[in-house]
């Protein structure tokens, strides 16, 4: 009975945030439409490839993976009217100890003018680097939930602004989908946050879709 109640519970919440979140990802996915098109086609292959079954000790060697998705622009960059724009990511992953692995990756964040953009300048880019921890956790099924926490070490450059390396933190989580040996759709969504030399502060969420390949 108490596990109903929090079923019950949980969908409830489920229900109400929907609502409150849903006009503002259809207004920026209405604003570029086309940026649909790759994660939605690596979502097709993903689905018409059989999956396989794959023991715990297949998933866990080192791994690549490419990403690509959508930002979401929050805080001084909404703000200053940016937009969504594709974002990609391409990183590897090696095992620590037990679910606990290192990762780094080099990745590129773009957005574009939405409005005034008067103070970061149009269609400013944050490419650079991340490093940090990966923790994975265990699930009944095929498909693995992880988190992840690392450092970016990137810089934010627009055609007002030409900032140096900065330091910035990154969150994220996913679920990797076996669909066939040795290859992974991988599901994810990420925050980041990175100071910027006027004094203002990039915040945004990426969203999106890719492949990982692990080592057989």
């Amino acid at each position: 009975m108490a596990t109903q109640r929090t079923s019950v519970r949980s969908g409830s919440l489920r229900h109400r945030l929907l609502p409150m979140h849903l006009p503002l990802v259809m207004r920026r996915l209405g604003q570029a439409p086309h940026l649909l098109a790759i994660p939605l086609l690596l979502m097709g292959l993903g689905s018409l490839l059989a999956p396989q079954d794959l023991t715990a000790q297949d998933r866990w060697v080192p791994s690549l993976d490419a990403q690509i998705g959508i930002t979401f622009p929050a805080g001084d960059l909404s703000a200053d009217g940016m937009d969504g724009w594709p974002a990609l990511r391409l990183g590897a992953e090696l095992p620590v100890a037990g679910r606990l692995g290192a990762y780094a990756a080099v990745q590129r964040h773009t957005f574009r003018c939405g409005g005034d953009c008067a103070v970061l300048g149009t269609n400013p880019v944050v490419g650079g680097g991340a490093a940090g921890l990966i923790l994975r956790f265990p699930s009944p099924q095929e498909a693995e939930w992880w988190a992840r926490v690392g450092v970016m070490v990137a810089s934010f450059s627009s055609d007002l602004l030409d900032a140096d390396l900065t330091l910035g933190g990154e969150v994220a989580f996913g679920v990797e989908i076996p669909v066939r040996r040795s290859f992974y759709l991988n599901p994810a969504a990420s925050a980041h946050s990175l100071e910027i030399s006027d004094g203002s502060t990039a915040r945004y969420l990426t969203f999106g879709v890719g492949l990982t390949y692990r080592a057989p």
